[in-house]
């Protein structure tokens, strides 16, 4: 009930503004960009963006950093993975890989539940251990924004590192304004693993409803590196589907209901990101997400209000190939968010939203309850309130957010949680002129601790025992940024478009929460003399049986979820975009230094610096060619362990080459061809914060058929 009840209450808030709402509410303004110098050109509008405010605004007026990727960037990038998607996004590194099953998202250093997964603006709750999260098919996607820096004030818990907001296709993506229904028809081949995929979805109108409707499969062996040789357990198979279902009730008033899913097998280790080894077995695994969404809308100039419910169902099956062993593994999100915008005078948009989620836990191993899984609950509920205030030049946008977290086990490991936290923001941005403005922001953010951070027991490894910490604090960041933006049209020449973005920030991060393993190992353990040696014990048989040919050695300690030293990341980051006639050019550089505060040690999850260039060209009117230019530096600032070993391998630089091919005949509009290809160099080279080479030379091919 306490569900329902927060979204009654959103609603009747916003129910003034909708009783108010006519044609003559002010509306954002928006800057146009001239395609063309003559007076009859089609104007273009300037890119806009939804995540960093939860309403649309020019990039231009928004104080934090962000990043879009289009319908048409997916279909030129030709992705097999949402992670595929964003690994050119500046500032953002996918690690983990190659294998998709190993993907976590990394933002300026902070990745996993510290970036938070939103689709369809529904949470992506997924707390799997070593494996991915990113668990979409790119194939139903129509459009990712990626908000670089905490988000707390607006998104609650989990937003630490940033925010991905992924929105899946539409009636209106497929269905011709005067057309009753349409469609379109891929398939690909990707040479570099021998992979075969191919999607169909379709879209209809019928009077004040719509539909869409998609399903698509990827069947894929083993990649190889630049060196020929096989990188194994790569194989992966995908399925994916999706079905919406939109009535507009009235003007302005909308309904949709959408369900999805989507299904990822195959064999791979236990930790999917290293080899198979004694410790990390080989399993069949099977990674199947379902996600269902009910959301209504209202929408009129800058009045509108959306309450979305929603459940997403995360199920990993996980058989060891060696031995008859048999994991399952469940995790399930349940949340209500509602949300009003409107307008106060002609200066003023206010916001008001809150959100009450629910993630759950359970884990069984051959039938019985697996704790480091534990049957575990956690619930929070948010309050956010948000002010867009321009005047002339100046534009600043206040924001707060309450946030209540609760956790409880199931099964009695450690005691209930129940605390709460405040987040902060303020962003502004100001037009000097001439096209230059300055941008400026400061936000907080907090991750409550996870189920499985909190209360996880059990067997880790030998005779390694998982320990709970209730006594968890939330990590907390404070994050400071500037930016200055360039915007010049017919800045070389008439009818040119120019887009410079830079900006610098400083994110400092309390109570880091890391999982901390001591181990223990005693020789001439007497546990491990008797028939029957002790969990722990290295001298026994496969069947526990004891192997008098090895010494008594016992292998033991704990493995717990503690909060750590305070840490500092700061960086900076650059795009420019230069457009004129036919050819474009792309530039984008990110940097950014993580170190501890108190020791100044380096920290984990830093990623290398990076640039990167495109240049695309209009060969002819249906003929489009990009190529592009990566070039990633050495990251020798590593941390070491005790005894003075890297955590992680410290990664030389490396540059690679991409090029893109787009065939559109204006004879055959509804037609559309791409041909890419990834390491055209076809080079060995091993991305930071993964432990196995990446993939070589991937010439991939795709036609698009739209009816």
């Amino acid at each position: 009930m306490k569900l329902w009840n927060l979204g009654f209450s959103l609603l009747l808030l916003s129910g003034a503004a909708w009783a108010d709402a006519d044609e003559t509410v002010p509306t954002v303004p928006v800057e146009p960009l001239r395609e063309a110098t003559d007076a009859d050109a089609p104007v273009k509008l300037a890119p806009v963006t939804a995540v960093a405010t939860r309403v649309e605004r020019p990039l231009s007026q928004t104080a934090e950093s962000v990043s879009r990727l289009s319908l048409e960037d997916l279909e030129r990038a030709q992705p097999a993975s949402l992670g595929e998607a964003l690994r050119n996004v500046v500032g953002v590194q996918i690690e983990g890989g190659p294998r998709a099953s190993a993907d976590f998202i990394n933002i300026r250093g902070l990745s996993g539940t510290r970036v938070l997964l939103l689709v369809d603006g529904a949470r992506q709750n997924v707390v799997g251990g070593h494996r991915s999260p990113l668990l979409i098919d790119p194939d139903v996607i129509r459009e990712i924004e990626v908000l670089r820096g905490p988000a707390s004030a607006l998104y609650g818990s989990d937003a630490l590192g940033g925010v991905v907001a992924v929105t899946t296709v539409t009636a209106d993506d497929l269905v011709a304004p005067d057309a009753a229904f349409g469609g379109r028809l891929r398939l690909g081949y990707q040479d570099n693993g021998d992979a075969r995929d191919g999607a169909v979805t379709v879209g209809g109108r019928l009077g004040a409803f719509d539909l869409v409707a998609s399903h698509g499969q990827r069947r894929q062996e083993d990649y190889e590196n630049g060196n020929g040789e096989t990188i194994e357990h790569t194989a992966l198979d995908t399925e994916n589907a999706l079905i919406k279902l939109g009535w507009q009730l009235a003007p302005g008033h909308r309904l949709q209901m959408s369900a999805q899913h989507f299904l990822q097998d195959g064999e791979s280790p236990s930790n999917p990101a290293i080899e198979v080894n004694d410790t990390n077995p080989l399993l069949d695994r099977e990674s199947r997400q379902q996600y269902l969404n009910a959301q209504y809308r209202f929408d009129r100039g800058l009045t509108s209000a959306q309450v979305d419910l929603y459940r997403n169902d995360t199920r990993y099956r996980e058989d060891r190939v060696d031995t008859p062993r048999h994991d399952r593994t469940d995790f399930d999100t349940t949340g209500l968010a509602a949300r009003s915008s409107f307008a106060l005078g002609a200066h003023h948009q206010l916001q008001l939203g809150g959100e009450i989620y629910e993630d759950g836990a359970e884990a069984s191993r051959d039938g019985a309850p697996r704790p480091q899984y534990p049957d575990s609950e956690r619930r929070i509920t948010g309050l956010y309130l948000q002010d867009i205030w321009s005047w002339g030049p100046l534009s600043l946008v206040p924001g707060v957010r309450w946030d209540r977290y609760e956790a409880a086990s199931n099964t009695g490991a450690a005691r209930d949680i129940d605390a709460d936290r405040t987040s902060l923001k303020l962003g502004g941005t100001w037009a000097l002129g001439g096209g230059f403005s300055l941008r400026a922001s400061a936000g907080e953010a907090f991750r409550a601790p996870n189920l499985v951070e909190l209360f996880p027991v059990g067997q880790h490894f030998l005779g390694n025992e998982f320990r709970p910490n209730p006594d968890l604090r939330p990590e907390t960041a404070r994050n400071v940024e500037l930016g200055i933006d360039f915007r010049r049209q017919g800045w070389l020449r008439e009818g040119d478009h120019l887009q410079l973005r830079a900006s610098v920030f400083d994110n400092r991060v309390d109570d880091f929460i890391e999982t901390v393993v001591v181990e223990e190992t005693r020789f001439g353990a007497l546990e491990c003399l008797g028939l029957r040696p002790a969990v722990g014990c290295v001298n026994r048989n496969d069947d526990g049986s004891l192997n008098p040919l090895v010494p008594p050695i016992f292998v033991g300690g704990f493995t717990q979820s503690q909060n750590l030293d305070a840490a500092e990341i700061r960086g900076g980051e650059v795009t420019l975009d230069y457009r004129t006639g036919d050819w474009t050019v792309g530039l984008q550089y990110a940097a950014q230094r993580g170190e501890n505060r108190r020791t100044g040690a380096p920290l984990l999850n830093i990623a290398p610096e990076t640039a990167r260039g495109v240049l695309g060209l209009h060969l002819l009117s249906s003929l489009q060619l990009q190529v592009g230019a990566t070039w990633v530096g050495a990251q020798t600032r590593v941390p070491l362990d005790l005894e003075g070993v890297p955590v992680t391998p410290e990664t030389p630089d490396y540059h690679l080459m991409d090029a893109a091919l787009v065939w559109q005949p204006p004879q055959w509009s509804a037609l559309k061809l791409v041909v890419s290809g990834e390491n055209l160099g076809d080079r060995q080279y091993r991305a930071h914060l993964n432990t196995l080479d990446s993939p070589g030379r991937s010439l991939r091919a795709s036609m698009h058929l739209r009816f």
